[in-house]
């Protein structure tokens, strides 16, 4: 069974919170990235585990901002640098270059979830 490809993320939330024991999403600002970061993986064609996510991908609206940012803010650079590791460690694990139990799996796509989170919080407060 896989989750709604369209329509308010929330239905992805309540297809995780129910197919699994520790939820991946647990926000709707989580549900929101999730969705977004589906339609541009299907758009492509490909599938949604072993592509890997890239903040750019996530954030087509802010590139500029997410650029100057990493540039001038430490803390999002950090932030941004973080990403970029989960991600890789995540890709490589989907694609077992490094294969990884289910769990470490799932507690690195919290991880990559909850960094979304942040970054997305910043962007906003950066963009008003």
């Amino acid at each position: 069974m896989a989750p709604p490809d369209e329509g308010c993320a929330l239905a992805s939330a309540a297809f995780f919170a129910s197919s699994r024991a520790r939820p991946l999403i647990q926000s709707k600002a989580q549900c929101d990235v999730y969705a977004k970061l589906r339609r541009i993986t299907i758009a492509k064609g490909a599938a949604m585990s072993a592509t890997p996510h890239a903040l750019p991908e996530a954030f087509p609206d802010h590139q500029d901002l997410v650029k100057r940012l990493r540039a001038e803010h430490a803390h999002f650079a950090k932030l941004a640098d973080d990403y970029d590791v989960v991600n890789e460690s995540i890709h490589r694990g989907e694609t077992n270059i490094e294969p990884m139990d289910d769990f470490h799996m799932e507690d690195l796509r919290k991880q990559r979830l909850r960094l979304l989170d942040e970054i997305s919080a910043m962007l906003r407060e950066a963009s008003s």
